[in-house]
């Protein structure tokens, strides 16, 4: 019952994640339904991130069809404790069911944990 493309599947993770730390989203999904001539449709999943203003943060996207189930992997950083967080799958026409088998949000290797190191040079 999607009326827009941004309508689809949705945690909200406040409290379950903490700034300045990286974490690793993995989400198994596909389509189903919808007009009869669609068999595949982009697939985001997305941060939807309200401190003091809201902000939108694209994590990852995968081409998804209706016979195979697709991998969409991503990471984040949170740079202040916001007051809510929620992560959602977005992407195809209203129509068009977006199917999920498992998203699973954990710590990113410790690789990740600290924002790279950029030097300026001039």
């Amino acid at each position: 019952n999607r009326t827009k493309n941004y309508d689809g599947i949705q945690q909200e993770i406040t409290g379950r994640v903490h700034p300045k730390l990286a974490y690793k989203v993995i989400a198994i999904v596909r389509i189903s339904g919808g007009n009869s001539h669609i068999t595949s449709a982009n697939v985001k999943a997305t941060l939807w991130v309200y401190q003091q203003i809201l902000w939108l943060q694209w994590l990852c996207s995968a081409q998804a069809t209706i016979h195979d189930w697709v991998q969409l992997q991503g990471t984040f950083i949170l740079n202040s404790c916001p007051k809510r967080v929620i992560i959602y799958l977005e992407g195809p026409d209203p129509g068009t069911d977006i199917l999920l088998d498992s998203l699973v949000v954990n710590l990113a290797p410790k690789s990740l944990q600290s924002p790279p190191f950029i030097e300026v040079v001039q």
